[in-house]
């Protein structure tokens, strides 16, 4: 099948990336938000980044205008009703991935394919809330999508071969590798790095440390360009804490319960780069 026009159900900032790598393939991108300053917010952050690319040499003036041009934004997720390919890229919390999938399948036409960015849950427990779980699949970007070069697909057993190698070729037109994984909780990677982060948190509660003193040490002893904590707060603390639920849910390893000042962090909005605020603070 061919696509043309995407669309991207938004959670922040991993959205925003994903709707302009598509715009500057020369999608016509659909970015959808639940209210109008979220969507404002999101659309500035595209357009700040592509003036950005342009000051930098990385992109053309021209370019930057023609991914604006193709560039759309709404509050109405009945907008997507035109698309040929919908990327859900909210937080890891199933029932709402569900519940927008449900809406999706009641506007968008049977040849419409769905793809979830989720990087920890099954997608067939998101398929499953779909009438075409055939045409349903993972594509998951990992942040920010507009430097990272891969992209990771994911097909349930009810995928369809067709499905597969139109999100296969569509990938390969972003100038993005597509790798293949198999349909399972978690990304070994991810999960991974999930440890890691709640493990940074709890020897951040012991109060032994200091958030920066942890976040060095790390870089320094692991060779990693950002700390724990930092990561945490790129990634959002609302996703971190619910990917550590659903794997919790999945295993009794106490290594994913997620730590009280992260639970107290949350509550109080806290979230991270989304909010301004979390583990530590940004303008």
């Amino acid at each position: 099948m061919q696509i043309s026009k995407v669309g991207i159900v938004s959670g922040g900032a991993v959205g925003y990336s994903i709707a302009q790598v598509c715009a500057c393939a020369g999608y016509h991108t659909t970015l959808s938000e639940v209210n109008k300053l979220l969507l404002a917010r999101g659309l500035e952050d595209i357009a700040s980044a592509l003036a950005g690319e342009v000051k930098q040499g990385k992109t053309t003036e021209q370019a930057r205008q023609s991914a604006i041009n193709n560039l759309h934004g709404t509050t109405d997720i009945r907008d997507m009703k035109n698309c040929d390919l919908v990327i859900e890229a909210l937080i890891e919390h199933l029932e709402l991935k569900r519940d927008v999938f449900v809406l999706l399948d009641r506007f968008c036409p049977p040849r419409t394919i769905f793809t979830t960015n989720t990087s920890f849950l099954p997608i067939m427990d998101v398929a499953a809330a779909t009438m075409r779980a055939d045409r349903t699949m993972g594509t998951h970007f990992p942040n920010p999508a507009t430097s990272t070069k891969t992209v990771v697909l994911k097909k349930t057993i009810a995928t369809s071969k067709e499905t597969f190698a139109d999100v296969e070729a569509f990938v390969k037109t972003l100038s993005r590798k597509p790798v293949s994984a198999s349909d399972e909780l978690g990304f070994l990677v991810n999960t991974q790095a999930v440890i890691s982060m709640l493990e940074a948190i709890r020897l951040l509660e012991t109060g032994t440390t200091t958030r920066e003193e942890l976040d060095r040490k790390t870089n320094l002893g692991l060779n990693q360009h950002i700390g724990p904590l930092r990561l945490a707060d790129l990634v959002g603390l609302d996703t971190l804490y619910f990917a550590a639920r659903a794997l919790g849910e999945k295993s009794p390893d106490p290594a994913y319960s997620p730590p009280a000042l992260l639970q107290k962090l949350v509550k109080d909005n806290q979230l991270g780069h989304k909010t301004g605020r979390g583990f530590y603070e940004y303008t």
